[in-house]
């Protein structure tokens, strides 16, 4: 009972000022000067609706800046495969040049040794008949034709090596020229050749070495020539072993160009590994193979 009581009279304490708060709230509607200040204010502070923003602005800003790097890759990319198809059509056009040049000079070659051969066969023509001359008149005609035999097959012995040893530079020089090919399209893959190129100019010195002491060879003349009859054994052993040493020492010439053209094809195929596209197209070995001279 007591604290109902209590209830009833908070209530009726509170009642007045309920009311007098409805009755402030009621003039503020009704007052004209707090209708035009609100009229002023609340457009400005009123919320706006959702989608009349454009939320994804930014969204769309990111977008634009992605497609335009895009484009940029793009024309990058296109930019780099011309240049790279550029430079493959480089590399054919430089790898045809160097075999139309490995031809051209391999012609010009045999060209020099058949002048010079036949520049050497005059003379030992003119040699080869006094010394026939000579002969006729030895007491032992079957030594003289003896002579006359081994006369005739020591220049062609030296003009069958000679040619040998030109075949086996021939090779090696297109072994060369493949390098150089496979090089190339290796360059033109962005590859750095610097090594291969090195190797093939040290090769290339070699084996020209190689053709300069064929042709020197190729140009000798063993046309026996005797003193008398008497010391015919003896200069002729003489001419023979002349020929013996100056073949071994042009072969050991042509030889020594092989290492360094084998040095070429590892260093392209060190290039071409990283490379797996481009197929090398060298050979193995370079393996040189000369007759007997003894």
């Amino acid at each position: 009972m007591q604290r109902f009581i209590i209830t009833v009279l908070a209530f009726a304490v509170a009642l007045p000022a309920i009311a007098q708060d409805a009755t402030i709230k009621t003039e503020l509607r009704t007052d004209p000067e707090v209708t035009e200040v609100r009229a002023t204010v609340e457009p400005g502070v009123r919320k706006v609706p959702v989608n009349a923003i454009p939320v994804n602005e930014i969204g769309q800003e990111r977008a634009e800046k992605a497609g335009e790097v895009r484009e940029i890759k793009a024309e990058v990319r296109a930019d780099a495969q011309i240049q790279r198809e550029d430079l493959r059509m480089d590399a054919k056009i430089r790898a045809n040049e160097i075999k139309a040049n490995f031809n051209e000079k391999k012609e010009e070659r045999k060209e020099n040794l058949v002048e010079v051969r036949a520049e050497a066969k005059l003379k030992r023509e003119v040699i080869r008949e006094e010394e026939k001359t000579k002969r006729e008149e030895w007491k032992d005609q079957r030594k003289a034709e003896v002579v006359d035999r081994i006369d005739s097959r020591l220049n062609a012995l030296n003009e069958r090596i000679t040619d040998s040893l030109a075949k086996v530079l021939d090779k090696m020089t297109a072994v060369v020229v493949r390098v150089e090919e496979a090089a190339l399209k290796a360059a033109a893959n962005g590859a750095d050749v610097t090594a291969v190129d090195s190797a093939v100019a040290k090769a290339r010195v070699a084996i020209d070495a190689g053709y300069l002491a064929v042709r020197t060879q190729a140009a000798m003349d063993y046309t026996i020539t005797v003193t008398s009859e008497d010391t015919a054994r003896e200069e002729v052993a003489a001419i023979q072993k002349q020929l013996r040493a100056d073949l071994a020492q042009t072969r050991e010439t042509v030889k020594a160009a092989e290492p360094t053209v084998r040095e070429a094809i590892a260093a392209v195929k060190g290039v071409l590994s990283s490379i797996p596209r481009v197929e090398a197209t060298t050979e193995s070995t370079t393996e040189v193979e000369v007759e007997n001279t003894n």
